[in-house]
């Protein structure tokens, strides 16, 4: 949960920086049981099962706002995640989403045509070149990437001109106070020297999808944003 709860940080920080109105949530959901390592990611059983529970939720935000028009609501999700909240849109016509992002996508089940049948105003979808992991996830399921697809693709390896940092591999996000602080606990296994030195430094320099001053999650906080996504940087 400690880097969950950095990467909602982390977005909401970020959309602040892009004009955010100053009243805004956002919240890391882990309502539901995700696979474990291997080929059950690449199956669809726990996306089904996690795909109502995550419909219930975002029903649940709405029907405790008080705005009206409402503000915008919107999904962000990182892998396997993207599955099982395409599912939950694609079911579910009545929710207002306002922007699905997806994020180093383990695939759209082939049932789900296209980008307008997920049922949300915009659809993003951005991946490393770095990331060997999430086409594992698309033996058999899409690459919301894809031009027959229809998701505005979007930038998330670097911009040196921006001084934003490129996505170097398949992590959601790897940096925070307690882990980037070689005092803290995250470190007290590490008792050699030298292997400490090398897993630090590599540490610094990696980083994951929602990690702060990366490409990623200036453009995924652009996309969240309404009336901003002049500023977002496109993908290939």
């Amino acid at each position: 949960m400690q880097l969950w709860t950095q990467s909602a940080q982390n977005l909401y920080d970020e959309q602040g920086e892009v004009g955010a109105p100053t009243r805004r949530a956002v919240v890391s959901w882990i309502g539901y049981a995700t696979p474990p390592p291997g080929v059950d990611a690449a199956l669809g059983d726990f996306a089904e099962r996690g795909a109502p529970l995550l419909t219930a939720d975002l029903r649940g935000v709405n029907a405790v706002r008080v705005e009206s028009p409402p503000r915008a609501l919107n999904v962000v999700a990182h892998s396997y995640g993207t599955t099982t909240a395409a599912n939950s849109l694609a079911e579910a016509r009545d929710l207002g989403i306002y922007a699905f992002v997806m994020l180093g996508s383990a695939g759209i089940e082939n049932r789900i045509p296209n980008a307008a049948s997920l049922n949300a105003r915009h659809v993003y979808a951005g991946e490393a070149e770095a990331d060997s992991e999430a086409q594992f996830g698309r033996f058999t399921r899409r690459d919301p990437r894809g031009p027959a697809f229809g998701a505005t693709v979007i930038s998330v390896d670097g911009d040196e001109a921006a001084d934003l940092l490129p996505v170097t591999g398949h992590a959601p996000v790897l940096h925070s106070a307690w882990n980037d602080d070689p005092l803290s606990s995250a470190w007290s296994g590490i008792t050699d020297t030298a292997l400490f030195e090398q897993k630090f430094a590599e540490h610094l320099a990696h980083y994951g999808y929602l990690d702060a001053y990366t490409e990623s999650l200036r453009n995924t906080a652009v996309a969240t944003v309404p009336g901003r996504d002049r500023l977002l940087l496109r993908g290939h």
